[in-house]
């Protein structure tokens, strides 16, 4: 399951209705629509740095196993399987963005 995210403003707030439920919502939306033994890759602009209340909450459930470092940090892909399944990360610069173009290549499958 391949789920992007693009997080609330201001940067590291989680938004009105703060970091737990932005956490939680993104979690639930997982949940609802995802079977017993997918794969979950999440990615986006979170606006949220690896030590946010957005990412510790999400992590406390998924992995976080590959972050930008444009403000702080806030661009991340999470997964839901073991980080020895990450064969490649780069981060490939802005070309025109204010974020890091990130790229990362999982190997999925049998062991």
């Amino acid at each position: 399951m391949f789920v992007n995210h693009h997080g609330p403003l201001p940067l590291g707030s989680g938004g009105i209705c703060g970091g737990h439920a932005t956490a939680y919502n993104i979690l639930e939306v997982i949940q609802n629509n995802s079977k017993v033994g997918d794969a979950i890759v999440l990615v986006g602009d979170f606006n949220a740095g690896a030590d946010s209340l957005t990412m510790n909450q999400l992590t406390s459930s998924l992995t976080r196993c590959y972050s930008g470092v444009v403000f702080n940090g806030i661009d991340h892909f999470v997964t839901n399987f073991n980080v020895q399944r990450v064969v490649h990360t780069a981060n490939l610069g802005g070309h025109g963005s204010d974020h890091d173009a990130l790229s990362i290549t999982f190997k999925l499958g049998p062991r």
